[in-house]
């Protein structure tokens, strides 16, 4: 029976590509995806550099992202996926902190005792909180604000959120 209802999406980015995909396989609907740029991805998307490839905004997987390890898994593709030990760090006033483990955070001079485990109390319900609709009613700016307070939002999440929005 040939699909009869149509519909669009606008974007072939991460999240338009999979709503795509996704519509196919459990709609009727027939669906045509646009997209802008000339190829697919977004953000998500690569640009060859020094014969390898580096995508073109940052993103971090997490072994917890249950739902996009699925997704990689039903396409076939996790043989493509790998998951590396990292390291983070944040520069601030010419001085490099880790900041990879619990210990880095109660390390982080910038902010106060206080602020520091506040942020460390803040990373840790996030870690485990499995359903973040609750949310969805506030920015991450606000929310974040709120939850660690001004110092550790000035310090740490707004030039993370810029650097991640470009504003």
């Amino acid at each position: 029976m040939p699909k009869t209802e149509k519909l669009l999406v606008v974007g072939g980015g991460f999240t338009g590509l999979t709503a795509a995909y996704k519509l196919c396989n459990e709609t009727d609907l027939e669906i045509t995806l646009v997209e802008s740029a000339r190829e697919l991805g977004g953000l998500a998307a690569g640009f060859p550099i020094l014969g390898t490839t580096l995508e073109k905004a940052y993103h971090y997987l997490f072994t917890t992202d249950s739902e996009i390890v699925d997704l990689v898994r039903e396409l076939g593709l996790e043989d493509r996926l790998f998951w590396a030990d990292t390291t983070i760090a944040i520069r601030l006033g010419g001085k490099i902190y880790p900041f990879t483990s619990a210990l880095d955070v109660l390390r982080f001079e910038p902010c106060g005792w206080v602020n520091r485990l506040r942020f460390g109390f803040v990373a840790l319900y996030l870690k485990y909180k499995k359903n973040g609709r609750a949310l969805t009613g506030h920015t991450a700016h606000d929310w974040m604000t709120r939850a660690c307070g001004e110092q550790v939002m000035r310090t740490i999440w707004t030039p993370l959120l810029k650097g991640k929005f470009h504003r």
